[in-house]
């Protein structure tokens, strides 16, 4: 199992079901990518990371970054979110919470802050 928590409001996020992905072929190569209200900078970064991912050592997904929301599959919750240089910034209604993103090939992403240390997804293949 995967926990997002924030000490913002000390809210706790279990996601561990499917969700649904868009191609990332249909992406532009431009150098932002405007989606819905969102701006997204560094567009070779919001390519890789667009995508269902999973929990290290899980068998279902975690969350789905797609070019509007962060959603989490089994709340049936989305988030709107931007990406700002090297972070990832997801707005939960009451409080933002701010990733370091990192990638390793196109198949991991590590996400990491302060309060949730380091945790490390893998794209999910249905």
């Amino acid at each position: 199992m995967c926990w997002m928590a924030s000490c913002q409001n000390q809210i706790e996020t279990k996601s561990n079901q499917i969700g649904t992905s868009k191609s990332q072929k249909n992406i532009p190569a431009t150098r932002e990518l405007k989606t819905g209200k969102n701006t997204l900078r560094n567009t070779n970064l919001v390519r890789q990371i667009f995508g269902i991912w999973a929990a290290k050592d899980e068998l279902n997904a975690t969350f789905e970054i797609n070019t509007h929301y962060f959603y989490y599959p089994d709340q049936s919750s989305n988030y709107k979110y931007n990406i700002v240089n090297d972070s990832l910034v997801i707005d939960y209604k009451d409080y933002r919470d701010t990733f370091k993103i990192e990638t390793k090939g196109n198949d991991t992403l590590i996400l990491s802050n302060k309060t949730d240390g380091r945790q490390v997804f893998h794209r999910f293949k249905k």
